[in-house]
């Protein structure tokens, strides 16, 4: 899971192209699931999955979650 961790670890600041990948790393992490042989996890799509979140009032406050999240 290095790549996961890429940015935690490191003591370089990142590029803005590596912060912007980084925003979401619950997707690192699914993809490094993914494509590790023999992991003994998966990954499927639930059609009837759902999520709620609370929306952001303004502009400001999305970026500022997102660089939070």
């Amino acid at each position: 899971m290095d790549s996961f961790f890429k940015l935690v670890n490191s003591d370089k600041e990142p590029t803005c192209n590596e912060a912007n990948e980084y925003l979401a790393e619950d997707r690192v992490m699914c993809l490094q699931i993914y494509i590790k042989e023999d992991s003994g996890f998966y990954l499927t799509y639930i059609p009837d999955a759902k999520a709620f979140t609370d929306a952001p009032e303004t502009l400001l406050v999305l970026m500022k979650q997102r660089r939070r999240w």
